[in-house]
């Protein structure tokens, strides 16, 4: 029974030690357990760092791509202002010329109408002429001829007149009178020389009929109809 007792205990110690020394190695393997799965986690770090770092460069790439199109769409929109207000100042330097010449024109009138006999007609110049010239085909050269001439002195002599107004109203205005220019490169060839050379070119010709008919005696007062215009 000694011997038994004797062979019992060391074999319980021996069962105890085994025992305790498997549990507390499953104790350190759980343990150890997760510093083996920290060098996996550390292995995936590298790669979500640089997935991150590829996002955020993404991210950066597209608000600076989103700020150069508002940019860009700024500076269009911006665009038709600066050629509206180009148009609006154009309008305005129109109107303002408008005006001015609407001014010099009704200067011009205002003294025509208070010196009208700068541009009448002398009553002595009336009563000379004939009460009732008619020209025919039978008619002298001579009597045409003098007849032409006296109305064309009369229209040099008010477009003399005309031209003298309006230099003193630009005169006034100190703008240049552009209109007397092209109204003297228009007219100014046509009465040079005597009245039969001057109607030998079309143009002179119409523009004294076109003058007869303005300075020439009104059609009421015409006693024949078949009389030539610009005559009477």
């Amino acid at each position: 029974m000694d011997n038994l007792l004797e062979i019992l205990v060391p074999l319980i110690f021996a069962a105890i030690y085994f025992f305790g020394n498997m549990f507390s190695g499953k104790s350190q393997e759980d343990k150890e357990a997760p510093p083996t799965l920290n060098p996996r986690r550390d292995s995936d770090g590298p790669d979500a760092a640089e997935r991150q770092r590829r996002i955020q460069e993404e991210i950066r790439r597209k608000i600076m791509e989103r700020r150069r199109a508002s940019g860009s769409g700024q500076t269009t929109s911006t665009a038709p202002s600066g050629r509206e207000l180009r148009e609006r100042r154009q309008q305005v330097e129109a109107r303002r010329q408008a005006r001015e010449e609407e001014e010099v024109r009704r200067e011009v009138v205002e003294e025509v109408q208070k010196e009208p006999s700068a541009y009448s007609i002398p009553s002595h110049e009336m009563e000379s002429d004939p009460e009732s010239p008619t020209f025919t085909w039978d008619d002298s050269d001579n009597a045409y001829d003098s007849t032409m001439e006296a109305r064309l002195k009369r229209i040099e002599e008010t477009k003399r007149q005309a031209e003298k107004l309006q230099k003193q109203a630009a005169k006034r205005n100190n703008t240049p009178d552009q209109e007397d220019k092209q109204g003297k490169q228009q007219t100014g060839g046509y009465f040079t020389g005597t009245v039969r050379d001057s109607l030998k070119d079309p143009r002179a010709a119409r523009v004294a009929f076109i003058y007869g008919e303005v300075l020439g005696r009104p059609i009421s007062l015409r006693k024949e109809a078949s009389s030539v215009p610009g005559l009477n």
